[in-house]
């Protein structure tokens, strides 16, 4: 083998893992924006909307948690990774209950995902490994 066809070879595995780890923290995140969210009617929690290119918009009917959790997998799992994926609650209330509005909540639901960043990124590429 040639050292451009390990190299391509290289570059292929690495893509691919590149991809794997998008792909990871993607559905690390979506999970603890749909765990956290507080429930009362469901509603809230139901709205986490995922798409690739251009923020959803709208709303969505009532489901449970494993149907939004579903939801959120195919999603990620059909992303091109290419495209910008937008992860996003259009509620009118979304942004009190991330003010912390909500004692189901306190703290908010985005803001404390993103504060575990590293660690999500880290616990991804251990799994990778």
């Amino acid at each position: 083998m040639t050292w451009d066809q390990d190299f391509d070879r290289f570059l292929k595995k690495f893509d691919d893992n590149v991809d794997d780890l998008a792909v990871e923290v993607s559905l690390e995140i979506a999970t603890r924006f749909i765990l956290r969210s507080p429930v009362d009617t469901g509603f809230f929690r139901s709205n986490w909307q995922i798409d690739q290119g251009s923020a959803p918009s709208g709303t969505v009917s009532i489901r449970s948690k494993d149907e939004a959790m579903s939801a959120a997998q195919s999603a990620i799992q059909d992303w091109d990774i290419g495209s910008l994926l937008y992860i996003v609650n259009n509620t009118e209330y979304g942004i009190f209950l991330e003010e912390g509005h909500s004692d189901q909540a306190p703290t908010g639901i985005v803001d404390v995902t993103l504060i575990e960043f590293q660690d999500i990124l880290t616990g991804a590429l251990n799994e990778l490994r």
